[in-house]
C-alpha cells in the first residue's frame, strides 16, 4: 500500500485558480489566506462576505481570476480580525518549486478561534 501526501499541491493542478479550488475543498469551512507573491488573494465568489468584513475592494479583471486581495504584510491584522469574529483560517504559502509557470503551494498553518495553530508556520521549503 502506498501513502499519498495530502498537504501538497497535487501535480495536475498547474493553474493558480485550480490550486485555490483544491485547497478550498481540502479545508472546507476555513478562510484561505492564499499567497500569490507578496499578496494574499481570494478567488471564489463565496468569499465576498470575508472580503467585505476585511474592507477589501474588488480587483480589476486579471488572468489568474483573483477577485479580492491584500498585501501579505497585512496578514496578521486580518488574521486577528477573522479569529475575533470566529473564523478558522488556513494559510497556504508558495514553496518556491514550480509546477509549470505557477508555483506549488502547501498549507503552512491553520488557526482557529481561541486555539493554537494546528501546524506551525515557517518556511515550507
Amino acid at each position: 500500500m502506498r501513502l499519498t501526501r495530502t498537504d501538497r499541491t497535487p501535480p495536475g493542478l498547474r493553474r493558480t485558480l485550480q490550486q485555490y479550488r483544491y485547497f478550498r475543498w481540502r479545508f472546507k469551512g476555513d478562510v484561505l489566506f492564499f499567497q500569490v507573491g507578496r499578496f494574499v488573494e481570494f478567488y471564489h465568489p463565496a468569499d465576498a462576505g470575508i472580503a467585505a468584513l476585511l474592507g477589501l475592494a474588488s480587483m480589476a479583471h486579471n488572468r489568474r481570476g483573483a477577485l479580492w486581495g491584500f498585501p501579505l504584510a497585512q496578514a496578521s491584522r486580518h488574521l486577528r480580525c477573522l479569529l475575533r469574529k470566529g473564523y478558522a483560517v488556513t494559510c497556504i504559502a508558495e514553496t518556491g518549486r514550480y509546477l509549470t509557470a505557477v508555483q506549488a503551494r502547501v498549507p503552512v498553518g491553520r488557526f482557529v478561534p481561541g486555539g493554537v495553530p494546528k501546524y506551525g508556520l515557517g518556511n515550507p521549503h
